[in-house]
């Protein structure tokens, strides 16, 4: 990777992780670890209940992840779990009028700071920002497709000497 390339990374990589730092001080100060702040959010942005599966697929956790988190939650009065009508796997999550006033006191408040934030930027820097996002997630995707690692398995052994994940060209210029 060239020293631009790499200099450039590290910029993006410290911005990102600034954005993803304020996400969780404030569900430190909420008292909640940052699976759980994500799931509160989702059943208060959604207004209604959310299959378990789909809090895993939109937030990006595993399912043991959300399953645990669930759990505590579901400790602290703050969620309801049931299964979904005609099935027997997938849970139905909705927020108990604990979980209702809790998130109207502790993520409400981080939604609407988010909206100012993001109608702070006038609408051409934000449809800029969300254009630039989006194709960037595409290109990293892309690149990512590209990574070709060992089995993990092997790891350690003869094969450890050669673990690379250079893309198609070999390096980053």
């Amino acid at each position: 990777m060239s020293d631009n390339a790499a200099t450039l990374l590290e910029r993006f990589n410290r911005s990102w992780k600034g954005i993803d730092r304020v996400y969780h001080e404030i569900a430190r100060r909420s008292g909640l670890s940052d699976c759980a702040f994500w799931i509160l959010y989702a059943l208060r942005d959604a207004g209604t209940t959310m299959l378990q599966s789909d809090l895993s697929q939109v937030w990006l956790y595993s399912r043991q992840t959300v399953s645990s988190t669930l759990r505590q939650l579901e400790e602290r009065d703050l969620i309801t779990v049931e299964y979904a009508t005609g099935s027997r796997r997938d849970k139905q999550i909705g927020l108990t009028e604990a979980g209702a006033r809790f998130a109207q006191i502790y993520i409400e408040p981080a939604m609407n700071a988010e909206k100012r934030a993001l109608t702070a930027l006038d609408e051409r820097d934000r449809d800029m920002m969300f254009t630039l996002i989006d194709h960037y997630a595409t290109l990293l995707n892309e690149a990512m497709e590209t990574v070709r690692l060992p089995d993990p398995a092997t790891f350690g052994g003869p094969e450890a000497d050669r673990l690379t994940a250079d893309g198609p060209d070999g390096d980053i210029d």
